[in-house]
């Protein structure tokens, strides 16, 4: 079911980790970053006409550098274990860092901007509207321009480092069932199994792993949480999860609402679900390894890489012909990395280099029909991507209020459909 599988190809984005283009592209953002610097303390004085210039040249930049970073980060995760792809993506992100630190000031000098000029430069900038009214909601978040260069130079040493070491740490874990060895995507298939004994063999080897890593990881989450927990304090956060909460705009008190109503219905759908699959297990108590159980009156079955694609893309056309469409261009242009092997990231994502490039679509199929629903929710993702393309990239960013409605609802159309 695993073999022959396809695997995205990154050159839409650049040919190979030593394509010149690369370097020109950072050229480029060099220019641009000197160029802005000009500004620097003049943007109230622009014109709307030349601040739509100074705002094109800044998302420019911006798009080039996110798909340099992004390209080194998708070559990564499919090799993990290759020193040279993880040398050369802390190469990039290092050198973006020092080049682009200079530009803290745009955004800072425009919060500063009087209403009146804003007025003023109208209708010429009301296409970034979107963008400036997620800036506008930061400003009194936001620190001093040398303590906002700091944290953008600190974080190579930070949160982010702490992440990219958990994720490469979760790729290199070897778990061994019957003798064969297996990464952290592969064994999950084992998880789903109909065989009670299956089940619980593997989870008693993930969890064996799990603890004899878990001084890692743990202390790993804990330097994430510690490091978010000092720049929040600083920038005057209410919460932990005000600062996501006003990224994704919505209020605390939304949010705190609908996690009491959650809570307050566990024991009307989570735990009555549980007792229900208890008693069609023939089980008093579920054990651990029974929460994924298939239940026994599902079809066992596997499938094959083109019937997902089949499953999926028939679901898809059945709700639109367009949508269909835009689904399609992910298979016909490799721009999935469908396969679990040696080295490579578990779990799934779409990764969206810029706003206005293809997204790529990151798997580890094992011929599961959850593995055929992940399919259906990322390539969610990745259409909802291509239908707001024309957006740019300040306009664009991952919001999940938004993100998880899209692919949601591609899980749920070939839910139905199966």
């Amino acid at each position: 079911m695993t073999e022959n599988l396809p695997a995205w190809d990154l050159s839409d984005l650049y040919k190979g980790t030593d394509d010149p283009k690369i370097a020109d592209d950072i050229k480029k953002i060099e220019k641009i970053v000197a160029e802005l610097i000009t500004l620097k303390g003049k943007l109230a004085s622009l014109s709307g006409i030349e601040f739509k210039k100074a705002l094109k040249k800044y998302e420019y930049s911006s798009e080039l550098g996110r798909n340099i970073v992004e390209f080194a980060y998708l070559n990564s995760v499919t090799q993990m274990n290759n020193s040279a792809a993880s040398a050369f993506l802390q190469d990039i992100q290092e050198k973006l860092t020092d080049i682009t630190k200079d530009l803290i000031f745009f955004p800072l000098e425009i919060n500063k901007i009087p209403q009146d000029v804003l007025n003023r430069w109208s209708p010429e900038i009301d296409f970034y509207q979107p963008w400036l009214k997620r800036l506008f909601s930061m400003k009194k978040y936001e620190l001093s321009e040398e303590a906002e260069q700091i944290l953008q130079e600190k974080d190579l040493t930070s949160a982010g480092a702490w992440v990219r070491l958990y994720e490469e740490s979760s790729a290199r874990l070897k778990f061994y069932l019957n003798g064969k060895e297996y990464n952290s995507a592969s064994i999950s298939q084992f998880t789903l199994d109909k065989e009670e004994n299956v089940r619980k063999e593997a989870w008693k080897e993930i969890c064996k792993v799990q603890k004899e890593n878990a001084h890692l990881f743990t202390y790993i989450y804990n330097m994430v949480i510690k490091d978010k927990a000092l720049e929040d304090t600083r920038r005057g956060f209410a919460t932990p999860v005000s600062r996501r909460n006003l990224s994704e705009q919505v209020e605390d008190k939304t949010v705190e609402t609908l996690t009491t109503a959650v809570v307050a219905h566990y024991k009307d759908i989570v735990h009555r679900f549980y007792k229900l699959k208890a008693k069609w297990l023939k089980k008093d108590k579920l054990n651990y390894w029974d929460r994924n159980a298939p239940l026994p009156f599902e079809k066992e079955k596997k499938y094959s890489w083109k019937e997902a694609v089949d499953i999926v893309l028939t679901s898809y056309r059945h709700f639109s012909e367009k949508l269909y469409l835009v689904a399609k261009d992910f298979f016909d242009n490799n721009w999935i990395d469908v396969p679990p092997r040696k080295g490579k990231r578990s779990g799934a994502f779409c990764a969206s280099p810029s706003a206005t490039q293809h997204p790529y679509l990151l798997l580890n199929f094992t011929g599961t029909q959850h593995d055929v629903l992940t399919l259906a929710h990322e390539l969610g993702h990745g259409c909802h991507h291509q239908l707001r393309i024309k957006n740019g990239i300040l306009n664009e960013y991952s919001r999940m209020t938004s993100e998880e409605v899209a692919s949601v609802f591609g899980e749920m159309i070939t839910f139905q459909y199966l």
